[in-house]
C-alpha cells in the first residue's frame, strides 16, 4: 500500500513539475479515493495541501493538514508542514511554535521536545529552546546531537558558566567529538585560549585510521580550531603552523574520498582550498610574500575559479610590484567574472602605473557605468582626467554619482571626490570645504 501511495503521489508531483494543475488534481482525487480509510490517507492528505500550496492557497492547505488528527499515522508530518507555511507564507513565528507546541502535547516524547527546541531556535527564542532541551533528558533522550544542541542553545542566551559545566558533564560520554569543539569554541570566545588549546590538543595526540574518512575530516575541524585559537592568543606563526597540518590532513581526506568514490569531493576542495587561502593571509601577515603567493596558488588548484582567492593574488602581486602577473591574475579573474569590480580597478590602475591614461580612464568609466558611486574609481578617474587635461569630464560623472545617492550631502565618498576636483581645478578653499565635509 505505501508502494501504490507513492506511485500516485509521484505521478502528481510529475503533472506539477509539467504544469499540468487539472491533470494533477484529477490524479490526486484518485488518490484521495484510494486510501480513505487507510494508514496512507495521511500521506496523501499532506500532498493534497502541496498542491492547493502550489496554487497559491494556503488557507485550504492549512484546513487539509488539520484534517489530520493525533491518532493519525502522518500526524507529525502534517503538523511539520502546517509549521512550515505558517513560517516561510505567513511569516507567523507564533502560529509556527503552536504547531510544535501541539505536537508536544498530543506526542510528549524526547523527538517532539527536540522538534520544538528546534523550532523556538529557528524564530530566535533560545530561553525557551532551553525549557524544551531540558525535558527530552528526562524522558531518556541523551545523545551527543541533543547535548549539542543544548550547549550552543545555553550559549545563544549567554549563560556561559551553565554551559561550560554541562559540557564538562557531556563530553564524558560516547561520540563527543563535536561537543568538544563546541567547548574549545566557547572558551575561545571567552579569551580562555589556553585551556581551549589544552582539549584540542589532547584530542589532536590520538593516532587517526588514514582509511578511516569520518575520522580524516573530524581532525580537519580540529585542527582549523586549533588555528583560529592560536590566532586569536596572538601566535600568528603557530597557527600558520598549524594550517600546514590542516592542509596535510585534508590531503588525506581528498585521497581516502578518490578511494572510496564518495562524494561530497567539491565541498571537501573547498576546504582544503579555503585553508591555503588562510594560510597565505598568515603568511602575508608575517611579510613571507613568497609564501603567500605559494599558498594563494595552492588554494587556486584546488578552486580555479575562486573569484576571491584570484583577487587577493593579485592584489598581493601588485603590492610586491611584479605587475606583469597581476595583470595575469586580472585577466584570468575577469575571465571567470567579466564585470568583476576589484580586476577592473586593478587593471586601471595598472594602466595608470604604467603611464596608459586612455587604458585607465576606459577600465574606471567602464565600472561607473554599472555602479555611479563607486567612489574608489571615481576618485582614480578624477586623477587620471586631471593627468590627461580633461577635468570638464569629470561634472558628467560626479552629476551621475549624486543621482545615484539617496541622501548626497551625507555621502562622505562623494564630498572627497567633489574635493579633488576643485582640487585640481585651483579651488582650493572649496575643495576644503568638502575634504572637511568628507
Amino acid at each position: 500500500m505505501p508502494d501504490t501511495a507513492s506511485l500516485y503521489l509521484e505521478l502528481v508531483e510529475a503533472h506539477k513539475s509539467a504544469d499540468q494543475m487539472h491533470e494533477a488534481a484529477k490524479v490526486m482525487q484518485d488518490a484521495i479515493e484510494e486510501f480513505q480509510g487507510t494508514t496512507e490517507e495521511g500521506c496523501v492528505t499532506i500532498a493534497n495541501a502541496s498542491v492547493a500550496l502550489h496554487r497559491g492557497d494556503t488557507k485550504l492547505a492549512l484546513e487539509f493538514l488539520q484534517s489530520t488528527g493525533p491518532s493519525q499515522t502522518y500526524y507529525q508530518q502534517a503538523l511539520c508542514k502546517m509549521a512550515d507555511i505558517h513560517l516561510n507564507q505567513h511569516k507567523d513565528c507564533l502560529a509556527f511554535a503552536e504547531c510544535f507546541r501541539e505536537m508536544v502535547e498530543n506526542s510528549p516524547g524526547p523527538q517532539s521536545f527536540m522538534m520544538l527546541a528546534d523550532a523556538y531556535m529557528s524564530i530566535q527564542e533560545p530561553d525557551r529552546a532551553v525549557e524544551a532541551y531540558e525535558q527530552a533528558p528526562k524522558r531518556n533522550l541523551c545523545d551527543a546531537a541533543l547535548a549539542c544542541k543544548m550547549g550552543r542553545a545555553l550559549v545563544k542566551t549567554h549563560q556561559y558558566g551553565k554551559a561550560i559545566n554541562y559540557y564538562k558533564e557531556a563530553v564524558k560520554g560516547e561520540d563527543a567529538g563535536q561537543l568538544k569543539l563546541d567547548m574549545a569554541e566557547l572558551y575561545m570566545k571567552l579569551g580562555q585560549h589556553d585551556k581551549a588549546e589544552k582539549m584540542l590538543s589532547q584530542e589532536l595526540e590520538a593516532k587517526v585510521d588514514n582509511s578511516d574518512l569520518s575520522a580524516l575530516t573530524a581532525r580537519t575541524k580540529l585542527l582549523l580550531l586549533l588555528s583560529k585559537v592560536r590566532e586569536k592568543a596572538g601566535n600568528i606563526q603557530a597557527s600558520l603552523t598549524t594550517l600546514k597540518d590542516a592542509r596535510d590532513n585534508q590531503s588525506r581526506v581528498l585521497k581516502r574520498m578518490a578511494v572510496d568514490q564518495s562524494g561530497g569531493n567539491m565541498e571537501e576542495r573547498k576546504v582544503a582550498a579555503n585553508i591555503c587561502q588562510q594560510m597565505a593571509e598568515y603568511a602575508n601577515m608575517l611579510r613571507d610574500h613568497d609564501a603567500a603567493i605559494r599558498f594563494y596558488k595552492e588554494a587556486l588548484a584546488y578552486s580555479p575559479e575562486d573569484t576571491n582567492t584570484l583577487v587577493d593574488l593579485a592584489r598581493l602581486y601588485m603590492q610586491v610590484n611584479d605587475l606583469e602577473q597581476c595583470q595575469m591574475s586580472c585577466m584570468a579573474l575577469l575571465k571567470a567574472d567579466a564585470n568583476n569590480e576589484a580586476a577592473t580597478v586593478m587593471m586601471a590602475d595598472l594602466a595608470f602605473r604604467k603611464v596608459d591614461f586612455e587604458t585607465a580612464a576606459f577600465h574606471f568609466q567602464q565600472l561607473l557605468q554599472r555602479r555611479p558611486n563607486y567612489w574608489t574609481a571615481l576618485a582614480r578617474l578624477v586623477k587620471v582626467k586631471q593627468q590627461t587635461g580633461n577635468l570638464e569630464d569629470v561634472p558628467f560623472y560626479l552629476n551621475k554619482a549624486e543621482a545615484a545617492c539617496l541622501c548626497a550631502n551625507q555621502e562622505a565618498g562623494l564630498a572627497y571626490c567633489r574635493g579633488l576636483y576643485e582640487w585640481y581645478s585651483g579651488n582650493s578653499n572649496s575643495a576644503l570645504r568638502q575634504f572637511n565635509a568628507a
